[in-house]
């Protein structure tokens, strides 16, 4: 008989809003500091942030793949810092 382990954190694509904040909570804190980096306000930095975490609402199905989510969010800091503005 062949057995499936469930995830520990149920996928952010499902909707489900408890998985969307273990990923907010796993990572804000790399992205916000990446975009801190990349900023040169801390209020530009908190709207990078913020635009970060409002797209994987939109599109969720990219935080779900194993350890890419990290990865995926940070090159999304990056592109969006770029566009706020020059560091």
């Amino acid at each position: 008989m062949t057995t499936f382990r469930r995830s520990a954190h149920p996928p952010v694509a499902s909707g489900d809003l408890e998985a969307f904040a273990a990923l907010y909570d796993r990572h804000a804190g790399h992205v916000h500091a990446l975009a801190r980096h990349l900023c040169p306000t801390e209020d530009l930095a908190e709207g990078v942030t913020r635009d970060v975490f409002l797209a994987v609402w939109h599109r969720p199905e990219r935080a779900d793949r194993p350890g890419a989510s990290l990865d995926w969010l940070l090159v999304l800091t990056r592109v969006l810092a770029a566009r706020a503005g020059p560091a």
